[in-house]
């Protein structure tokens, strides 16, 4: 090989070294600014509360051990880790909808699933205690003739402008 081959090979050989190890290392180490963490940087605006008053049943054979946990995050702002949660809102309940989607902001990635389902249908779901929760705003509880208080094996707690309240 001739010297100018040789420089070439080299050149080359540690050329494709820092390529391959030193400019993932270098973003790493980020040696031109402060750590940024991806987590605990991101932001995500909050739902702003809506006001007004709602209802929450909440399914109390599959939570019976979070129910206070369920009284705690429905009035405050702070996310506390259940179970997968599969919440359930009326169609045409644009306030339940806003409500539901508030807390599923509000707790981590992937916990909380929101889907509408036939009014009367939920309804009646709702007071055989074959949902997981839902969310009825006062309305659309009284348009549907709601009955809460024949729910079996359900917990309520009464949603008024974001405090929570249950109902025995």
């Amino acid at each position: 090989m001739h010297i100018p081959q040789r420089l070439f090979h080299i050149t080359l050989s540690m050329l494709s070294a820092v390529l391959i190890v030193g400019v993932p290392l270098a973003l790493k180490l980020d040696f031109f600014g402060e750590k940024v963490d991806a987590v605990s940087q991101a932001t995500m605006e909050l739902p702003e509360q809506p006001s007004g008053e709602y209802i929450v049943l909440i399914n109390a054979s599959l939570h019976e051990d979070t129910i206070d946990d369920w009284k705690s995050f429905l009035g405050d702002e702070y996310a506390v880790i259940f179970d997968d949660i599969h919440c359930t809102v009326a169609n045409g309940d644009e306030a339940g909808m806003q409500l539901a989607e508030r807390y599923k902001a509000q707790l981590p990635e992937n916990q909380m699933t929101v889907r509408s389902e036939d009014a009367a249908l939920l309804a009646s779901k709702a007071e055989s205690g074959l949902i997981d929760a839902a969310i009825f705003s006062k309305e659309m509880e009284q348009a549907i003739k709601l009955s809460p208080d024949k729910a079996e094996n359900v917990s309520v707690i009464e949603i008024t402008g974001g405090a929570a309240d249950e109902k025995a």
